[in-house]
């Protein structure tokens, strides 16, 4: 048994132990915060933190589809621009940008000159503070024309014989998609088409050459050696050059067609 008369004195005790233990409990805990390493927080690249007042902002980003044409006017939309200002887009030489004016600046035009992958980078001001972050996209050929025969107005794979004095159309149709989204960019043309048949038992035989300016549907004459052959005559329509005419009106050959894509053969009867 305690004698009561000790109480008080064992609480004075009790007290001042506890004091000292949590003293000492605190100066452990301050060793230990100075010996941490301070820790980095990682924001997400389309993210923007404003300090004061706090909050997070996305940063304006492309729309759509981030894959873009060469030598075409790709017309890019970005979202979340208000309340941004001075936005701008920054690339290499192998873009040119043209900004929109007027009532769309959501809205802007770049011309890439190669294919692949590039980063665009941006900057703009924002509660007068600078921000600058940057996005990839891939820049590929606009789809290859297709070429098409046309004998009497009538499409055709020139595997039925034709008269030889047939209305003979040779014709570059541009992608239909690509032609849909971009159609100042989807102008096709051919230089030239020689007509070649085959006569003898040799080679075929270059009868004829229609030159052409800036036209994509071409009317072919066989030419009169071919009119005087005999019936069953092969004759081959060969296409020199496909070239696509930009909105900028600059001519950039179309060179994915090979040899055989750029003929177009035919029988006379």
């Amino acid at each position: 048994m305690i004698n009561k008369s000790l109480f008080p004195f064992l609480l004075v005790v009790i007290l001042t132990y506890s004091c000292n233990s949590t003293q000492e409990k605190k100066v452990d805990i301050t060793k230990e915060k100075a010996t941490e390493e301070p820790k980095t927080i990682t924001m997400p690249a389309d993210t923007i933190f404003i300090q004061s007042p706090p909050k997070i902002m996305t940063a304006p980003r492309i729309l759509g589809s981030r894959v873009l044409y060469a030598n075409c006017r790709n017309t890019l939309q970005f979202d979340a621009l208000e309340g941004f200002s001075d936005f701008k887009i920054m690339t290499d030489a192998n873009f040119l940008v043209i900004p929109k004016s007027g009532s769309t600046p959501n809205y802007w035009e770049i011309i890439p000159k190669t294919t692949g992958n590039h980063t665009i980078n941006y900057s703009a001001t924002l509660d007068t503070i600078p921000y600058n972050w940057s996005e990839t996209v891939s820049v590929i050929m606009p789809p290859k024309p297709s070429v098409e025969l046309f004998i009497n107005s009538k499409k055709t794979d020139g595997s039925i014989p034709v008269p030889k004095t047939s209305r003979i159309i040779v014709n570059i149709i541009p992608d239909p998609n690509f032609a849909a989204l971009m159609p100042e960019e989807a102008n096709y043309s051919i230089t030239s088409i020689d007509v070649l048949a085959q006569l003898s038992l040799g080679p075929p035989t270059k009868v004829n050459s229609v030159s052409v300016k800036g036209k994509s549907r071409v009317n072919v004459a066989l030419g009169t050696q071919v009119r005087q052959s005999r019936p069953g005559t092969k004759v081959m329509l060969r296409i020199n050059e496909v070239y696509r005419l930009t909105s900028m009106k600059r001519r950039i050959p179309d060179r994915r067609f090979t040899e055989v894509e750029r003929i177009v053969s035919l029988t006379v009867k």
